[in-house]
């Protein structure tokens, strides 16, 4: 779950991902749990990493786990992270039952963070934030909700704190973990993970998708 951010403090590009427990001999999915979120940076545009540690971010819960951040940057310069909470500690999760939330933090320096808020979205099992700006200047969110299929769905904001939910069937009515949208070659795109491969979706504005079909479901070149 990466996402990588310009830091303009330090010269270099971090990256923010799920510090999973790979390594750790544990029942069922325990080792995807009592994880945090890690940070890596590169001052030589991805060619090296360096391990930087992980996040000391706040938590409601004695017991939790970070999954799937993703980091946007505000008009002033501000950065906000919306990343996948889950309550309770590792050993309490053998499946993949369980509450999960999306929660904002903001930062100024990307490293000390200070809780905003929980994202009020369409049940108590969604994960997998990603953020872009609309051409009329809204931040829209798409996310992955088990409590409703593992559907994309999204929301919407202009102040990153009130938010309401919002259509866009182009994504939403398909199984997906994972979504990620991002600005490329004149068109915005969408790409998520159905198990098989991923799926691709373009837009011209964000609201009208096209599916442009599968890519890494098969051997390729």
């Amino acid at each position: 779950d990466p996402v990588l951010v310009w830091n303009p403090a330090k010269g270099a590009w971090w990256m923010f991902y799920t510090q999973r427990r790979a390594k750790i001999d544990a029942p069922g999915v325990e080792w995807c749990h009592g994880t945090e979120i890690g940070v890596a940076e590169s001052k030589d545009l991805g060619m090296t990493w360096s391990y930087l540690g992980t996040l000391p971010l706040s938590h409601p819960d004695a017991g939790y786990s970070f999954w799937a951040p993703d980091v946007i940057r505000d008009e002033s310069g501000r950065f906000h992270m919306f990343v996948s909470y889950v309550p309770g500690p590792a050993e309490t999760h053998r499946d993949w039952g369980g509450e999960r939330h999306i929660l904002h933090y903001a930062s100024s320096d990307l490293w000390r963070w200070t809780f905003e808020r929980r994202i009020p979205l369409s049940s108590d099992f969604c994960i997998d934030a990603t953020l872009f700006k609309t051409p009329q200047g809204a931040w829209r969110m798409w996310y992955k909700d088990e409590g409703h299929g593992s559907k994309t769905l999204a929301v919407e904001s202009r102040d990153l704190k009130s938010w309401r939910p919002v259509e866009d069937p182009g994504v939403s009515k398909l199984y997906g973990e994972g979504p990620k949208a991002f600005r490329f070659k004149g068109h915005y795109w969408l790409i998520k993970d159905p198990n098989s491969g991923l799926d691709v979706y373009r837009s011209a504005d964000l609201n009208t998708w096209a599916d442009q079909g599968k890519i890494l479901d098969k051997l390729g070149t």
